[in-house]
């Protein structure tokens, strides 16, 4: 009885590696998607700025701001995050 007892907990914890290492490896590509939509966006905003009409650049500056602050404060979150998980480990 001990052996299978010994081979249960074993495969148990097997699982449990595969599983965090699924999910890292999920997390990182969930990243780096987010990453790279987030990039678009704001370079989408930046191409816009140079094709504003004349007068309306403090108007576009004020909707373009409200996009990007946003985005800095995701990535600050991110970063946070990120270090509050590797601390723990």
């Amino acid at each position: 009885l001990k052996p299978a007892g010994e081979k249960a907990a074993a495969y148990a914890r097997h699982l449990r590696e595969i599983v965090a290492a699924t999910r890292g490896e999920f997390t990182r590509a969930a990243e780096v998607s987010v990453s790279e939509a987030r990039k678009t966006l704001l370079a989408a905003v930046d191409s816009a700025a140079k094709s504003v009409p004349a007068g309306s650049a403090a108007e576009f500056r004020k909707h373009s701001e409200t996009i990007s602050t946003p985005q800095r404060g995701t990535q600050q979150f991110d970063r946070q995050l990120s270090f509050d998980l590797c601390s723990a480990k």
